[in-house]
């Protein structure tokens, strides 16, 4: 005989968050927007703090809250949802959401490929590659932190462009005739590091989800290898499985 144990807030919660919800939905509250402490809210909501404790707990879990550095619990962003089964440009993707994406270049050069470079890319370590490290914004916010290299050999004029403004899979497309078509991903959980947390303006407990690509053009021949760094908060990914 198998017996199931029941949290004893479930109920009690479960009502608790009902009541949260409303008490959002009736004041419109926006993303961002700070709730009163929980001995405020116990008291309009006329819950039980353990109860409401609870609740809230559930919500950052399931996305409708998030909790500041600072502790203080807040409407969150909702999240921005990419499928992995297609590739298309990350500026293209967030303008088909309805999103305003915008660039901006950190660095831009030709360099040596590093060992992990020259290795997904198939180049002799120290090989020239040209380096693209963006940061990527949506409606004004720090959202993802993008470092590409590419073979300089395949593409020597990419430094002619000015890539917070143009796609780099356009230019690869309409100057060289080279067409992003299959990419294999690899995805990490990792905690960020100084840069990264200057960048997108959080602190060391932000989770990012890390995504390790290797770029093939319309010929299999391997023209990209990039690093991305996404907010786990902030955006959600789907994928298809074929079964063989």
């Amino acid at each position: 005989m198998v017996r199931i144990l029941k949290n004893k807030y479930t109920l009690t919660s479960e009502n608790s968050i009902d009541k949260l919800m409303e008490y959002i939905d009736i004041h419109h509250l926006p993303p961002r927007e700070r709730l009163p402490s929980e001995r405020k809210l116990s008291e309009l909501l006329g819950v039980s703090r353990p109860a409401l404790h609870q609740a809230i707990f559930e919500l950052i879990n399931l996305g409708v809250l998030a909790q500041t550095p600072s502790d203080e619990i807040i409407i969150a962003e909702p999240k921005v949802l990419r499928n992995m089964w297609k590739m298309r440009s990350f500026t293209k993707t967030m303008r088909a959401l309805g999103l305003t994406p915008k660039n901006k270049v950190i660095y831009a050069g030709m360099t040596e490929a590093t060992k992990e470079e020259a290795s997904a890319l198939n180049l002799t370590l120290g090989s020239p590659v040209f380096r693209l490290h963006r940061l990527r914004c949506l409606d004004g916010t720090p959202m993802v932190i993008e470092v590409a290299a590419l073979p300089a050999k395949l593409f020597p004029r990419l430094l002619e462009h000015d890539f917070s403004r143009a796609s780099l899979y356009s230019v690869l497309e309409e100057e060289y005739g080279t067409i992003p078509l299959t990419q294999e991903q690899e995805f990490l959980i990792d905690f960020p590091n100084p840069a990264d947390m200057q960048l997108l303006g959080i602190d060391a407990k932000e989770p990012l989800i890390v995504q390790l690509g290797r770029t093939a053009d319309q010929n299999g021949v391997i023209i990209e290898y990039s690093v991305s760094k996404t907010l786990g908060s902030r955006f959600e990914f789907e994928s298809i499985s074929v079964i063989e």
